[in-house]
């Protein structure tokens, strides 16, 4: 009953890790998007001062990027920013509670009382994800899964040694 305890401590670790590297993902690609449609703005505001030819593409391509900015607020990275910082913030909370439960198990205590605890935690996980994101909003992606996995598992190298 201990490794499955600490295999839930150490899920919660990975999802805190993960949501924290989705956040700042999709932080930088929305700036990423603003920073091209300034950049285009500004390239047609240069090419109008230099010439008048090629005026209609720089019309085409600044009326794009004014429509990109406009329509940032509903394109996915925006929401799964916004739900990935809530997310993260609840779950880091949920965290720092299971070390704090761990660091107070003893030879003493029961299976029963871990088990009530790993699904008590589960159950707080799983209503967290549900509050703040529907199943799709946050695709696998592996990159950010493979460095959360590495930042747990330094995270955890403190409680082995």
């Amino acid at each position: 009953m201990y490794q499955s305890f600490w295999n839930t401590f150490y899920d919660l670790k990975l999802a805190s890790y993960y949501f924290q590297f989705y956040a700042l993902k999709a932080r930088r690609l929305k700036a990423t998007v603003s920073a091209i449609c300034i950049l285009a703005s500004s390239a047609f505001l240069l090419q109008m001062a230099q010439s008048s030819s090629f005026q209609p593409v720089w019309v085409v391509v600044v009326f794009v990027c004014q429509l990109v900015s406009v329509l940032q607020p509903i394109f996915p990275y925006e929401k799964q920013y916004h739900a990935a910082c809530y997310i993260y913030e609840d779950v880091n909370q949920l965290c720092a509670e299971i070390e704090a439960y761990w660091r107070t198990i003893s030879i003493d205590t029961s299976d029963e009382d871990l088990n009530k605890q790993i699904v008590w935690f589960s159950g707080k996980y799983d209503t967290i994800e549900d509050r703040f994101a529907t199943a799709d909003m946050f695709p696998q992606r592996k990159k950010i899964y493979e460095k959360a996995k590495k930042n747990t598992d330094i995270y955890f190298r403190r409680f082995t040694e």
